[in-house]
């Protein structure tokens, strides 16, 4: 594993340095970057970051299948109405979370809304204060 993370900071590193290479030196009027070694660079950059997302999705895919298959087990030693009661239990705090998250949506749409209509509201006066209010005054 030392060694992934090695080669992956290495790569990293080197694609920074040909980025900032690549880039014009301002000496030249009009100069314009090295284009292939700046891909090339953008490419030892975004790499690394790609290698490390699928390895911790690996990681967690791995730990919530364990996670699954104990569960399951447990679920297969309950008897049916003890396995019902769980089922229950766990729809019923599905329903409570999803209650939460859209209670919080629905708000937040709201709190959204009235900012636009605020600013609406105010560039309708600055623009009424524009046109009648400011050519009167002057």
């Amino acid at each position: 594993m030392k060694a992934w993370t090695i080669g992956l900071s290495a790569s990293f590193g080197v694609g920074v340095f040909l980025c900032l290479a690549a880039a014009p030196n301002g000496e030249v009027a009009g100069s314009t970057p090295d284009m292939p070694v700046m891909i090339f660079g953008v490419l030892l950059i975004a790499l690394p970051l790609l290698a490390a997302a699928i390895v911790a999705a690996v990681f967690l895919g791995r730990e919530i299948s364990k996670d699954i298959r104990k569960e399951r087990a447990w679920k297969a030693t309950l008897t049916p109405g003890q396995r019902t009661a769980v089922q229950v239990a766990e729809t019923a705090a599905l329903f409570a979370a999803w209650g939460v998250v859209h209670e919080s949506v629905v708000k937040g749409r709201e709190r959204e809304a009235a900012r636009v209509d605020q600013r609406q509201a105010d560039r309708a006066r600055q623009a009424v204060q524009q046109r009648y209010i400011r050519p009167r005054q002057q």
